[in-house]
């Protein structure tokens, strides 16, 4: 009498193979990110009397560490054995990164070049949902498709 397994046999899926191109895009979106942030930290904000230089520099360091998810996020995708982050980590850092750009918005100069922090905020967001592929708002809108006509 031969003896079987409870379930059908299924081979292991196969490896997904390193993908260079989006590793280089990984490395080219940390050295923009790296740029800007360094230009923007030396940016002589306190000689202008409206923004305040602290509140620039803790814009800019969650700024960074945006670019650096993205970075990150990138690499996960370009070589499959590196290990996936939470969604809610992504919902976080940009409650995170939404409230500390309007928090550094200097409220009282209605100037347009004080709104870098829009500028440099609203395209990372961007660039982050499309990195997960519009999961956020995918996930949500599966839950609302009608049924399948019955046939």
């Amino acid at each position: 009498m031969e003896h079987h397994s409870i379930g059908p046999r299924t081979a292991p899926p196969p490896a997904a193979s390193p993908n260079p191109t989006i590793g280089a895009l990984a490395g080219a979106v940390l050295v923009a990110g790296a740029f800007l942030f360094r230009t923007g930290w030396d940016l002589p904000i306190s000689a202008l009397s409206v923004i305040d230089p602290i509140q620039h520099r803790i814009f800019l360091t969650i700024w960074g560490l945006g670019v650096a998810l993205l970075a990150f996020d990138l690499l996960r995708r370009a070589i499959p054995t590196v290990p996936t982050i939470s969604r809610c980590w992504y919902v976080l850092y940009i409650g995170v990164l939404v409230g500390t750009a309007l928090g550094s918005l200097p409220w009282s100069s209605g100037d347009s070049i004080f709104l870098y922090q829009l500028w440099w905020t609203v395209p990372l967001i961007a660039a982050l949902l499309a990195v997960q592929g519009s999961g956020f708002i995918a996930a949500r809108a599966s839950r609302f498709r009608c049924p399948p006509p019955v046939r």
